[in-house]
């Protein structure tokens, strides 16, 4: 979750000309939500899925090892808004075992 949020923020410090960026981090007992929102000028629709745009491809491998959801909307008022979502299982598996001192 930090390398998506670190990706997200460093592609709205590049590329959306945003004065401020918001971030919230919830769960419940199945899912851990992330929402990272920019007022910035958006992500063109078909920005969402281009190859080469190498930063949204990594957030898209990341949630997707993690069995979870990446939404990516641009609001008619403005700005961009993603949504992350990764079942609470996984993200834990994902941790392991601590090493053996």
């Amino acid at each position: 979750m930090f390398r998506i949020a670190q990706e997200a923020f460093s592609n709205i410090l590049k590329h959306s000309g945003a004065k401020t960026g918001d971030i919230s981090l919830d769960m419940d007992d199945e899912t851990l939500l992330l929402r990272i929102a920019d007022d910035g000028i958006g992500i063109p629709v078909g920005q969402f899925m281009a190859i080469a745009s190498h930063g949204l491809a990594s957030m898209r491998h990341r949630v997707r090892a993690l069995g979870g959801r990446l939404d990516v909307r641009s609001p008619p008022s403005g700005g961009t808004l993603l949504i992350v979502q990764i079942p609470i299982a996984n993200a834990i598996a994902q941790i392991g075992e601590p090493e053996p001192t």
